[in-house]
């Protein structure tokens, strides 16, 4: 076996053993990569040609940095991207939210108002995205709400903090 063929089998191997880790079929790896199933199948199986752009379309489908092919391709290993952890979907359990603050910021957004929780949150959009901003944003939401006396929360629940 030649050393391209050795790499090759090796890419094939580690595809499926993150495929598998992700718990994705090949019909997914496909559609995450823009690739169409044949493609990666060739690829898989050693004739398909890996230029620069299937490369990194395989590496994102199945979360590995950049140079991760090379890596296998040279002997090496691939290095998969840092999880992140999922954003919540509004709405969802405020007790689970709230134990992801510590005393001392919760106790900060309990004395915020709504108009000061909307400037924290255009902060931290504009220097960490506006993934994080929505989080924050959900996040102090839900415990502002929590905490606020029965009476009000009516009138806070139908203020807008986003956009």
């Amino acid at each position: 076996m030649t050393e391209n063929a050795r790499g090759r089998a090796a890419l094939a191997e580690k595809m499926d053993d993150r495929r598998a880790y992700l718990r994705i079929k090949w019909q997914d790896v496909a559609k995450r990569a823009v690739l169409s199933i044949a493609t990666l199948g060739r690829v898989r199986s050693g004739k398909g040609e890996l230029t620069t752009d299937t490369k990194y379309a395989i590496e994102d489908a199945l979360e590995w940095e950049r140079g991760s092919i090379d890596a296998i391709l040279d002997g090496g290993e691939p290095t998969p991207k840092p999880e992140t952890p999922p954003v919540p979907a509004a709405g969802g359990n405020p007790r689970a939210l709230i134990a992801e603050w510590t005393p001392a910021e919760i106790a900060r957004v309990e004395t915020m108002s709504f108009d000061e929780i909307e400037a924290e949150g255009r902060t931290i959009g504009r220097f960490s995205g506006d993934d994080a901003r929505a989080r924050y944003l959900h996040d102090a939401a839900v415990i502002k709400l929590h905490r606020a006396p029965e009476s009000t929360r009516n009138t806070k629940k139908s203020r807008s903090l986003g956009s």
